[in-house]
This record gives C-alpha cells, sequence and structure tokens, in this order.
C-alpha cells in the first residue's frame, strides 16, 4: 500500500491501477524493487531486515540449508535435487575420475563444471575436484603431473634421508 502514496501523502491511483495490471512475477519485482530502494535509504530499515534474516536462519536450520542447496544446484541449471540424485545413481554413487565412494567434505558429491561455459560434467569427489581446480583445469598441466609422477615413481629418494 505505501507504494501508491506520493511523498504528500495523497493516494497515486495510476500506481495502483498499474500494480493490478502486472502478473505475479512482475509484482515480485516491482515488490523487490522498491524494497531495494528503502533498503538503501533507510539504515534502520536496513539493520530491521538483517537481524530477521539472521533470526529465522538460526529458527529454520534446514530450511535454510534446503535454500542454500537449492541455489547451489540452480546455479549449475539443475532444477531439482531429483536431477543432482539422478546424476549419483547414473554413476553409482563413484566419482568420476578416482571412482571413490566417499564423496569427502560434507558428505556430498561436488558438481564439477567448466568454468568456461559453465556447462556441467559430472560429479567428482572432494579431493579430485579440488585437484582439477588447482591445476586450472588444464589438460596439459594434469598430463604434465601424471608424466612426472611416473618419471619418479621408480627412482631413489633424494635429499637428506
Amino acid at each position: 500500500r505505501r507504494s501508491f502514496l506520493r511523498s504528500d501523502g495523497s493516494h497515486d491511483r495510476a500506481a495502483s491501477t498499474a500494480l493490478v495490471q502486472m502478473s505475479d512475477e512482475e509484482k515480485r519485482l516491482h515488490r523487490n524493487k522498491l524494497k531495494r530502494e528503502r533498503y538503501a535509504r533507510s539504515p534502520e530499515f536496513k539493520r530491521y531486515n538483517l537481524d530477521a534474516g539472521q533470526k529465522w536462519r538460526k529458527k529454520y536450520p534446514e530450511k535454510t540449508a534446503a535454500r542454500h542447496r537449492r541455489a547451489a544446484l540452480k546455479g549449475y541449471g539443475l532444477a531439482t535435487e531429483f536431477e543432482y540424485e539422478a546424476m549419483v545413481g547414473v554413476q553409482n554413487s563413484r566419482c568420476a575420475i578416482c571412482r571413490t565412494d566417499k564423496p569427502g567434505g560434507r558428505g556430498r558429491w561436488h558438481i564439477d563444471h567448466c568454468h568456461k561455459t559453465g556447462r556441467v560434467r559430472q560429479l567428482l569427489c572432494l579431493n579430485c575436484n579440488v585437484g582439477l581446480g588447482k591445476f586450472k583445469e588444464d589438460p596439459n598441466l594434469l598430463f604434465a603431473a601424471g608424466f612426472y609422477l611416473a618419471a619418479h615413481e621408480a627412482q631413489e629418494p633424494v635429499g637428506p634421508t
């Protein structure tokens, strides 16, 4: 209702009529825009929202975790947890690289994706996912590391014993 009031307190009928004609998505976007503007103008409103959000997250940790999970999946182009679970099933609950059945970390498989295209590849354990990242997803570096390890595998140790 407040969005229909002019700065002098009078009612803005054109704005209220426009809002009635909006789709639900347009209304949501409009409300968010107004909230962002108020958030930027009012430190009290900002503090209130931050405190309210913090209380909600403490009260509902399971819902908070589910929200974060849905957002993460959406970021990879997976619409639902079902799509993720389907990938786990296709890979027989194993890492696509080392074939371990233990995902590591927080106990969930890591969604590997190309950082250039954003395309999802497969699911990896924590170690393989971090390893690819450390080698900057560069196949040449990974091959070089493999050759390095193979060349030094049979050699005597070097350095102090």
